[in-house]
């Protein structure tokens, strides 16, 4: 044995090669000649590609290559399985000082079927080892061609940026037998991109690669990679995106969309534990929800950090992006700032607070009738299906601040136990205070607060109601109420 990277000794080379000459006696003699051991040394010999597919009436290219060069020429004759399939020259020349020499092949008949028109070619010379080279002649009634990416695929870039990456495909029947010199077209399909060049021919490894430089219009860039003759072919993602830009009021409340509460105008203000809205450009390269908690701090490439602590996503997308403010944060006066694939926006300031509630409403508006449900039925509160006075409803905001017992940014709320409001929370309906039982997370939401209310003595109609949490209040919804 000898240790790795070492040179072995000539006395250890010596009784390897003992071993190895006296092997094939041995072997012959203990299966009684009914198997034969071959042990000379012979030097290493081989085809590259080891397999090539090629359309009928086309040519193609194969090599033989040795381990090292040597000091004479040396000739390596070629057999064919299938003269009728393929053509090859009867024997290769390597040069002197050469270790490869390339040789023509020629698709002459695919036949009726795949094994009618493969051919395997050996290589053979004396004192080397033997290889083999599978050729396979397809037409169009037997070719089955698969086009796979290869490298290229989903790149993120600026506008009028050249890709880092060439967009690279592999043709390949279903043996996973690369085709060689076969035109490859790429297409635009949608979005603004150039081609340099807009086809490519395959190498003997079935590739075929282009080179793409995105528009000056940003936004989603399909490319179509196809087999000129055949109906394989695959398509590429990519986007072409700016840098992420968030305006100085472009943080809102997630469920009120305001940008503080009221009387309180300035900068966009935010709550611990709080879903809020982020408003831009260049946001994310691509449209994408959370679906699982916890929250991802990372989603579709995008992420969102507010002093410091990276903020779990609900949603993202070029435009818009839905988040929680973590819980940990102090209040006071700090940034937010968004990063995409490429960079980070410029940061904004944003005011934190103890609370600034917000009410969410049935069509995600930030205005008109709020989310409540009928506590008995579980069922929308809507004007066909308005409130009654005297009955519970559970009411479902954002905003409320702390909660006891805590539970981690980006997780739901739990049914056991129950994490309630730290801060006090009342709830008015025009005026009149309605009866509060439980304030605190939604069990199986996160960010999401739950408060359940009771409905005063009213008057029928469109009643306007206004959430409190720690002397904090939030932008008035609707709430229908019907008579007894």
């Amino acid at each position: 044995v000898t240790p790795r990277g070492a040179q072995a000794s000539a006395a250890e080379v010596a009784h390897l090669d003992r071993i190895r000459r006296e092997w094939e006696q041995f072997y012959n003699q203990a299966t009684s000649f009914r198997s034969v051991a071959g042990t000379s040394l012979l030097r290493a010999l081989q085809f590259a590609p080891e397999s090539v597919g090629l359309f009928t009436n086309s040519e193609g290219t194969g090599r033989i290559e040795l381990e090292r060069a040597y000091g004479a020429d040396l000739t390596v004759q070629l057999s064919n399985s299938n003269p009728a399939a393929v053509a090859v020259p009867g024997e290769v020349l390597i040069p002197a000082g050469s270790v490869s020499a390339a040789f023509p092949i020629a698709a002459l008949d695919s036949g009726g079927s795949l094994a009618e028109g493969r051919a395997v070619i050996t290589a053979s010379a004396p004192g080397f080892e033997t290889a083999d080279m599978v050729v396979q002649v397809a037409g169009p009634q037997t070719a089955v061609l698969n086009m796979a990416i290869l490298s290229g695929n989903h790149q993120v870039a600026s506008p009028g940026s050249l890709l880092p990456e060439p967009l690279t495909v592999l043709l390949a029947d279903s043996n996973q037998i690369p085709y060689a010199g076969q035109n490859v077209l790429f297409t635009v399909l949608q979005g603004d991109a150039a081609l340099e060049p807009e086809s490519a021919r395959t190498d003997a490894r079935g590739a075929a690669a282009v080179r793409v430089r995105l528009g000056a219009v940003p936004g989603a860039v399909v490319i179509r990679a196809a087999a000129a003759g055949t109906a394989a072919f695959a398509d590429f993602s990519l986007t072409s995106l700016h840098p992420p830009a968030v305006p100085a009021l472009g943080v809102l409340n997630a469920a009120s969309f305001a940008l503080s509460p009221p009387f309180q105008p300035g900068v966009p203000t935010v709550s611990p534990g709080a879903l809020i809205s982020v408003f831009g450009t260049g946001l994310s390269a691509t449209t994408a929800a959370a679906s699982a908690f916890p929250l991802p701090s990372t989603l579709g490439g995008s992420s969102v950090e507010i002093g410091g602590i990276f903020a779990p996503l609900l949603y993202v997308s070029p435009g818009q992006i839905n988040a929680q403010v973590p819980f940990p944060l102090a209040s006071g006066l700090t940034t937010l700032r968004v990063w995409n694939t490429l960079s980070a926006s410029t940061p904004i300031f944003i005011a934190v607070q103890p609370s600034f509630p917000g009410i969410f409403t049935r069509d995600a508006s930030g205005s008109g009738v709020g989310a409540f449900l009928h506590n008995d039925t579980q069922r929308p509160v809507t004007p066909e299906n308005p409130a009654i006075p005297g009955e519970h409803l559970q009411m479902y905001a954002t905003g409320l601040g702390a909660i006891s017992p805590p539970v981690a940014s980006g997780q739901p709320g739990r049914l056991q136990p129950l994490s309630t409001t730290v801060l006090p929370v009342t709830v008015t309906i025009n005026g009149a205070p309605a009866p509060v039982s439980f304030a605190g997370l939604a069990p199986g939401l996160a960010g999401v607060y739950q408060v359940n209310i009771q409905v005063p003595e009213l008057s029928p109609g469109m009643a306007q109601v206004v959430l409190t949490a720690g002397g904090v209040s939030g932008m008035p919804v609707a709430l229908p109420i019907g008579a007894r």
